[in-house]
């Protein structure tokens, strides 16, 4: 198990409208188990979801995302499926519709990076295209 420091950026692109860019970074932790490589970390402010714990499942073909709080969240990115998710915050529960369009990961236990690429639609209004790039190295423990 390494621990890392990761940058995570968020581009939302909704239709006529300006696309919004989110990026924060946070400490977490890296470590392979069964033949898939696992991220931990924690959500800060800057994504409005501090508290919430996250792990990022990474196989060769597939980022399953799952999210822990008061928000949790279950995504299931596999290039080219369409799936379905409820979002469950605490101003009600939300139908959230999406499709991987594209994955690409290199990863190691000292750096890596993982993007995601993906329409998301919310409660089957207009889909927007998200952009999901994390990049992480391992913190340096010089003794």
């Amino acid at each position: 198990m390494s621990d890392i420091t990761l940058t995570i950026k968020t581009l939302q692109e909704w239709p006529d409208q300006p696309a919004q860019t989110i990026e924060f970074v946070s400490e977490g932790k890296y470590y392979q188990k069964n033949g898939s490589a696992y991220i931990a970390y924690r959500e800060t402010e800057l994504s409005g979801l501090a508290g919430h714990k996250t792990v990022l499942m990474i196989k060769p073909d597939s980022v399953i995302m799952r999210r822990y709080g008061a928000a949790p969240l279950n995504l299931n990115f596999q290039l080219g499926q369409r799936a379905t998710t409820e979002y469950k915050t605490p101003y009600g529960v939300f139908q959230l519709d999406y499709c991987t369009e594209q994955i690409r990961c290199q990863l190691t236990a000292a750096q890596g990076e993982i993007r995601v690429v993906y329409q998301l639609s919310l409660n089957r209004q207009a889909a927007a295209q998200h952009t999901l790039d994390i990049s992480y190295h391992a913190i340096s423990t010089d003794e």
